[in-house]
């Protein structure tokens, strides 16, 4: 076995750096395993590439956007804000650039530039960073943790999972820290997709893709029962629904369960075709949209 650690990280994505470079100095030893050749692989690819970081605004308007969980991430993202972390890249040389509609990018558009920031942090502060380095399994005794991989077995005082989720196995993001939960009896709920598009059985509006609607009321019906209701853009495809609104509802998405848009929320079924009527009558011969 090798010497014991005071922390050990599973994870080399931003997350798992991030936690790293934090983690590190006034004597503590911090090891960081990434089962890929080099850490970062997914932090590399976001936003095709020019990392979309973070959002503009107040913090506390990012609670809402986490569903039921906003509560339990507010003492996080309070402590560490959004503009605590344009702060820490601009302190280091990477400035940051807000867009009209709030997406936060690196003035250079490089998720490369992020990426490199992280690494000669983690560099500076002693970080050891193992790539290559699957780890197999976790344990846990009254001292500490057991982390195993094919090259060495260590002891750590701290163990933190940041393998992230389920959703770009190319990249490393293949479930494991499921796996690893489990293992050390923590409760863990079944993974379902989020942040995705929604296809649509017997789609019939392929040939409308293209068109968007500005913030239509979204309820989410299952076994005939309302799960959740939410509001956001919403965008046509060729298979289904898209769209800001849909990528925010689609966490609370499961198959075979029912959509219903509300175009125009607060008005009946007589006032909508009163509506129509009255815009058909009022165009004349022109299209109606």
């Amino acid at each position: 076995m090798n010497d014991a650690i005071t922390i050990a990280i599973i994870g080399g994505g931003p997350a798992g750096l991030f936690c790293a470079l934090q983690a590190a100095g006034e004597g503590k030893s911090v090891v960081l395993f990434e089962k890929k050749p080099a850490p970062g692989r997914k932090l590399l690819v976001a936003g095709s590439g020019q990392c979309n970081i973070t959002h503009d605004g107040e913090i506390a308007g990012f609670l809402s956007h986490y569903g039921d969980h906003g509560a339990f991430l507010r003492p996080a993202l309070m402590n560490f804000t959004n503009r605590d972390l344009i702060a820490f890249f601009a302190a280091r040389g990477l400035t940051m650039k807000a867009e009209p509609g709030g997406k936060v990018f690196p003035e250079t558009r490089r998720s490369a530039d992020v990426l490199a920031v992280l690494l000669a942090e983690c560099a500076a502060r002693g970080v050891d960073i193992r790539c290559d380095e699957a780890v197999q399994s976790v344990e846990r005794d009254e001292d500490g943790f057991f982390v195993r991989t094919e090259k060495a077995t260590v002891r750590a005082t701290v163990l933190v999972l940041a393998t992230g989720g389920a959703s770009y196995p190319a990249t490393g993001s293949t479930g494991d820290g499921y796996v690893f939960a489990r293992a050390l009896g923590q409760p863990v709920q079944e993974m379902a997709p989020a942040l995705t598009p929604v296809y649509v059985a017997d789609y019939p509006f392929a040939d409308l893709a293209g068109i968007s609607f500005e913030n239509p009321t979204l309820a989410v019906y299952r076994d005939g029962k309302l799960v959740a209701r939410h509001t956001g853009d919403l965008l046509l495809t060729h298979t289904g629904l898209s769209g800001p609104g849909i990528l925010d509802a689609s966490r609370y998405i499961l198959p075979g369960d029912e959509i219903r848009v509300t175009f125009l929320p607060g008005m009946k079924a007589e006032g909508v075709r009163k509506r129509v009527a009255d815009g058909v009558a009022a165009g004349g011969v022109r299209q109606v949209k």
